[in-house]
Parts: C-alpha cells; sequence; structure tokens
C-alpha cells in the first residue's frame, strides 16, 4: 500500500463547491457495489452481504447492467448516494484497491463508510453557508467544515498507511463529536430560515419526528415547516410547495412528490428523492 495518502481533491475547491459532493462512478472503484449490504426487498430483488461485490460488478469496476437497474429491481441502487466519497476514497487509496486482499479491503471500507458520513455532513454545511444571512452561523458553518475536511483526511490517512486487520480508530472515534456540532449549527440555521416564513409572527408548522406516514398534506401548510426526521413513507406531497421545509432526515420513501416544489426546501439530498414515488422523474430541481 501507499505510504502516504494522496491529496484527494483541492481543499478549497470542496469545502465551496457543492458540485464536488457528487457521486463519480468513473473515478471509483466500485465501493458501493461490494462494501455495503443490501437485503432482499422492494429495493433490492437479492440480499447480499457486506464486504462481497455484487454479482453484476465487473472487472472494470462499473456496474454490468447499470441501465437495466430498475427493470431488474435495484431501485436500492439508483436512490444511492455517497457525496463523493467513493471517488476520494479510490483516489487516496492509489495503486490499490480492496480487490489486493483482506486487510486492504477492510481499510478503504473503513474509509468508505466514515467518509460517506463526512460528506454528507459536508453537503449540509455548503447549504448552511448558503442560506444563512446571519453573519456568526456562516462562520461557524466554515470552521465546522474545515474541521470535517481535516477530519475526513485524517481518516484516509490512518486507513491508507496500515492496512492492518484492525487499524487505529482515533480518527473515526472523532466523527460522532463532529456529527452533535453540525447538527447544533443545522438547527440553528433552520430555525432563522424558516423564522422568515412567520405570517404575522404565527410559528409554522413543527412536526419534526412526528408520524405523517400515508397522510394526505396537500392541503397543509408546509412552506418553512419544521419536519426534520419525520416520517413520511407514502404521504401524498402532490403540489405541495416546500420551500424552506426542513426535510433533514426525513423518511421520503414512497412519498408521492408529483408537482412538488423542492427546489428551496432545506438539508434535502438526491437520496431522499430518489426514494419517494414521483410521476414525473426530473431531478433537476436538487
Amino acid at each position: 500500500m501507499s505510504s502516504s495518502p494522496t491529496s484527494p481533491v483541492p481543499e478549497s475547491g470542496l469545502a465551496l463547491r457543492r458540485d464536488l459532493l457528487r457521486a463519480d462512478c468513473s473515478d471509483c472503484s466500485g465501493l458501493c457495489c461490494v462494501a455495503l449490504a443490501f437485503d432482499a426487498s422492494a429495493d433490492f430483488p437479492v440480499a447480499k452481504p457486506a464486504g462481497e461485490p455484487c454479482s453484476h460488478l465487473a472487472a472494470d469496476f462499473r456496474c454490468g447492467v447499470h441501465s437495466r437497474l430498475r427493470g431488474l429491481g435495484y431501485h436500492g441502487c439508483i436512490g444511492y448516494d455517497c457525496f463523493g466519497a467513493g471517488q476520494v476514497v479510490t483516489r487516496a487509496f492509489a495503486g490499490t484497491t480492496w480487490r489486493a486482499g483482506a486487510a486492504t479491503a477492510d481499510a478503504v471500507f473503513r474509509a468508505f463508510g466514515s467518509c460517506t458520513r463526512l460528506h454528507e455532513m459536508l453537503w449540509y454545511l455548503v447549504e448552511a453557508d448558503e442560506r444563512s444571512r446571519d453573519p456568526e452561523l456562516r462562520a461557524e458553518a466554515d470552521t465546522l467544515r474545515r474541521r470535517v475536511l481535516s477530519l475526513r483526511d485524517r481518516v484516509l490517512a490512518e486507513q491508507v498507511v496500515t492496512g492492518q486487520a484492525e487499524p487505529p480508530r482515533s480518527a473515526a472515534e472523532s466523527i460522532p463529536a463532529v456529527f452533535d456540532a453540525v447538527r447544533t449549527l443545522l438547527i440553528a440555521v433552520s430555525a432563522e430560515i424558516r423564522a422568515g416564513y412567520c405570517a404575522d409572527g404565527t410559528p409554522t408548522l413543527d412536526r419534526a419526528g412526528a408520524d405523517l406516514a400515508g397522510r394526505d398534506l396537500r392541503r397543509v401548510g408546509l412552506v418553512g415547516a419544521n419536519l426534520r426526521g419525520a416520517l413520511l413513507v407514502g404521504a401524498d406531497l402532490r403540489g405541495c410547495d416546500l420551500t424552506a421545509t426542513d426535510l433533514l432526515g426525513a423518511d421520503l420513501r414512497g412519498a408521492d412528490l408529483t408537482d412538488a416544489d423542492l427546489s428551496r426546501a432545506l438539508f434535502v439530498t438526491r437520496t431522499q428523492v430518489a426514494s419517494a414515488l414521483r410521476r414525473r422523474t426530473d431531478r433537476s430541481q436538487l
């Protein structure tokens, strides 16, 4: 294995541009197709344990059935997003891949899991910086963004230079603390932005963590609503204006988002949208 990690992407670019947090499968060694486990379900036609390559993964790390994923029932693959972690980890392990042996595979998969979580934090922090008008909150977002980037590089360095069965965990153990700090900031940014949509001081809807599965929400005013972590499985959101609606961690599986306006929703990811049932599959809003 390489004795020193390569720089995956320019830090200044990653810190400022969300497009660098988008997956580039052409520059990845098929990590999600191997590292992740899945069960036979509505999202996958078969089960696969973590660490075992998908039967459709080709020798060149490409998906052999990419054009037929939907028809074959691999809906989970269509909606999955690593936030660009796959190509970053692959570049860091330049010259070797998970196919080099068990120790290498273990190090690569550990790095991939940690970096995916960290890149998701970066995705939210970029939005927090873009949407907030509070100088202090934006400064905190920038500080946390740098902290996440530094931690990501530590994670990569630890895994790249060891490749042992039990690599050091100091960097990985720091992730929960960073996650808590990011969560606190996002709550503050969400409150700031949603407060701007209060009519005559009337608070906007707050159903954070609520069970709204299967509910018809078309006549509910959702502009500026707090639906963070809400269960929206199968909910009817057709035509809803979701401007400034906090959807961080909301479960949108099977929700009908036909004609819903997600263009200014807060903290929504492509995976959430892809998991929803949409009559039109245009994902340009994100």
